[in-house]
């Protein structure tokens, strides 16, 4: 299947789910998470954009590393709103940290010209951690 048809398709997704939680964290007397959904989405979005349409104006490379900052950014926000929208007791500045680490590893690893195979296994790595985490 093409990417286009992929991100064009995930895209439209995306935007569906922003404007929900958007609406959601609205309504009166609901939690902050429903919030933070929807900047995760917005994350979402902006990455599947990214790829979609600057990946054949611009070096691969480039738009990939976006994609990915923008991929670790939305799995931040998905996790906050989790820990915010059940009010779970966990302190969020360890997740902010490895945030930021992985964003400087996918920045670093850029710049330095590391494999993107190499690349891709922090950010796989950072999103299965995250992900095991919910």
């Amino acid at each position: 299947m093409p990417y286009q048809l992929v991100h064009a398709t995930g895209s439209t997704i995306y935007f569906v789910f922003l404007i929900l939680f958007l609406w959601m964290s609205r309504v009166p007397r609901t939690n902050p998470g429903a919030g933070w959904w929807a900047l995760g989405m917005l994350f979402a979005l902006l990455a599947r954009l990214v790829f979609l349409f600057l990946l054949p104006q611009h070096e691969a490379s480039l738009v990939i590393t976006v994609y990915w900052g923008l991929n670790v950014l939305e799995k931040l926000c998905l996790v906050a709103g989790l820990v915010r929208f059940f009010g779970v007791a966990v302190r969020l500045p360890w997740f902010w940290g490895a945030t930021a680490v992985v964003e400087v590893w996918v920045l670093v690893s850029w710049l330095a010209g590391v494999a993107p195979l190499a690349r891709g296994l922090g950010v796989a790595a950072f999103n299965i951690a995250m992900l095991c985490y919910v």
